[in-house]
């Protein structure tokens, strides 16, 4: 099951929510950036692919290869928890569940 999560920095005006995880039909969604041109953007995986997770995401403007920044590895149930620099301005980004589920 996917959720929402709202992304936040904590030295810029960064504040986003998206969906993220699988769904029933094993399509996982994730948040990326790209600290080239600083940009967020979302990846789709097929979990019945054998392909590597996020081997082939790049940026769609420099082509350079994506940070996967949500869902993270750290599968606590933390309120919030550190999503890595903002590409933005390099500060700290947080990411929070906003309660919203989806399938």
């Amino acid at each position: 099951m996917g959720s929402e999560i709202r992304i936040t920095c904590d030295s810029c005006d960064v504040d986003i929510t998206e969906e993220i995880g699988y769904g029933m039909a094993g399509i996982g969604i994730y948040v990326c950036v790209c600290d080239f041109c600083k940009i967020f953007t979302t990846r789709k995986h097929n979990a019945r692919s054998s392909g590597e997770l996020g081997s082939a995401y790049k940026c769609g403007k420099c082509r350079k290869p994506l940070r996967i920044i949500a869902p993270s590895d750290d599968n606590s149930d933390d309120e919030d928890r550190s999503l890595g620099p903002c590409p933005i301005c390099g500060g700290k980004l947080h990411g929070a569940s906003t309660g919203l589920l989806w399938d």
